[in-house]
């Protein structure tokens, strides 16, 4: 027994100190302990226990409210029952109680020990309390604490999620001793977060579950072959749109929503559906629109890189500060002089300029009834089809996947005098180098495919080509091909 019982804390992490296997019963998970003020940061509680308990593990979060126990003595007990310590702090220091001399929240960040701890601190912080300042910067001067900023629940919640995830992964393998040799189990540990389907992708997990399951396969990479070492890994990679990337002035332009009514060209053909939607207003905040001194209906400019257009505003609380959006498949139009009846219910009449590398579009006119095969043209009762949003928009060609990303980051601002709804400017110049500067993030597929394939065939895309499209020519490709 006693040999069996040493074979078991060899390879398992959860043992006594007699040896023997510590085994628990399902109620007893892991416990996460959230320190942190409560009315200032309630929000944010609540997007910590909700990371918490997405990973199926218990917060333990201390709450106003009548119990039979002093408070301190209360946190102080449900601090001494917690695995890990996660500290949230913003501005205020909390209350220092009669004959202490740190409040709460000092001596709970004091009391977590040797613990992990995660401490999230909230910015901007204008008007942050002295004390705080002193104990964030105690807390900074730790070594073996982890501090990271964040400015939204949304925001915490993910990363609270991630840290915690790659805590207990760090953690498991530190516990574990190594192993005599490459003999593997024939059962995977389970991950730290519920595993999701992968549809039409049973080929590739049979493929990666048979090099996981093979002893002399010591480490699995997907996109490390294809020239992204630093991807050798899964992890989070901001995007063109992260606010650590935005300008302070720029907004998140939504440039592929879309009401539910108009999808594509199929809805712009259904007359029914022109007639409950047929047009775009920029979808904005109100704490946005009174920032910017614009009501429902203004005029505004959405600036990208490479123009603007000119579009009404719609101020909603539908949509989150900092982000803006304009309905897409709108705003067909067709020039002057030309006649396109069949598509006369959905298209606007404009006029077309160019002047060196500048472009500028400007509404003649709407629709309006008609006669056609069809009596019901001549029943149009509306003149607005929205405004065409794409043409300002620069290629943002992924340099993995190849496939656009739609996000911009605009500037949004009162339309000029000069200003007419629908107006469009676009410098095909700057489109040029906008487009140059994503084709230089792209990696030479003639150095780096595995397989003499442009990209991975596996990527995930709503419309995938044949896979013929997919391979290389056999000649040396030029530069600019090769990164296509």
């Amino acid at each position: 027994m006693a040999d069996a019982c040493t074979a078991g804390k060899d390879e398992l992490p959860g043992t006594d100190t007699m040896g023997q296997v510590s085994i628990r019963t399902p109620d007893q998970r892991l416990r996460v302990f959230v320190s942190s003020t409560l009315q200032e940061l309630a929000a944010d509680r609540r997007a910590v226990r909700e990371a918490i308990e997405s990973l199926r593990l218990t917060p333990v979060m201390f709450e106003q409210g009548a119990r039979p126990h002093p408070p301190r003595a209360l946190y102080r007990a449900y601090l001494a029952q917690s695995d890990v310590f996660i500290g949230l702090y913003w501005e205020r220091y909390g209350w220092v109680a009669p004959g202490e001399e740190v409040s709460g929240l000092e001596d709970e960040y004091g009391l977590s020990g040797d613990r992990p701890k995660l401490i999230y601190l909230k910015t901007p912080a204008p008007n942050r309390e002295p004390r705080l300042s002193e104990l964030i910067a105690r807390i900074r001067r730790d070594d073996r604490v982890s501090y990271r900023a964040f400015s939204d629940p949304d925001e915490l919640r993910s990363l609270v999620a991630d840290d915690l995830a790659v805590l207990l992964t760090e953690r498991f393998s530190a516990s574990a001793e190594p192993r005599a040799g490459p003999s593997r189990s024939g059962r995977l540990p389970a991950l730290p977060r519920p595993p999701t389907r992968l549809i039409g992708r049973d080929g590739d997990v049979a493929r990666v579950l048979d090099l996981l399951a093979d002893p002399d396969t010591r480490m699995v990479t997907l996109l490390a072959d294809w020239g992204w070492p630093e991807h050798a890994l899964p992890g989070y990679a901001r995007s063109h749109v992260h606010p650590s990337v935005m300008q302070p002035d720029q907004m998140v332009l939504i440039s592929t929503f879309r009401l539910p009514v108009q999808i594509h060209t199929r809805g712009g053909n259904a007359k029914w559906l022109n007639e409950l939607a047929h047009t775009n207003p920029l979808w904005i905040h109100p704490d946005d629109a009174r920032r910017l001194g614009v009501g429902a209906g203004d005029l505004v400019r959405v600036e990208t890189a490479i123009g603007y257009f000119v579009v009404k505003a719609w101020v909603t609380e539908g949509i989150r500060p900092g982000v803006v959006a304009c309905s897409h498949h709108m705003g067909r139009w067709k020039l002057a002089g030309d006649r396109h009846d069949g598509a006369g219910q959905v298209m606007a009449t404009v006029d077309l300029a160019k002047t060196g590398e500048q472009w500028a579009m400007s509404r003649r006119a709407g629709v309006r009834p008609y006669a056609s095969a069809d009596p019901d043209t001549r029943r149009i009762w509306w003149t607005d089809v929205g405004v065409h949003q794409n043409l300002t928009f620069p290629v943002h060609p992924d340099p993995i996947s190849g496939q656009h990303c739609w996000h911009q980051a605009v500037q949004v601002r009162p339309a000029e005098p000069a200003d007419a709804y629908g107006d469009i400017a676009v410098d095909t110049h700057k489109a040029h180098e906008v487009y140059q500067q994503w084709l230089a993030m792209a990696r030479n597929a003639t150095r780096h495919s595995p397989d003499r394939t442009r990209r991975p065939y596996w990527l995930m895309r709503p419309l995938k080509p044949s896979r013929d499209t997919y391979r290389l020519a056999e000649e040396p490709a030029t530069d600019a091909a090769a990164h296509a």
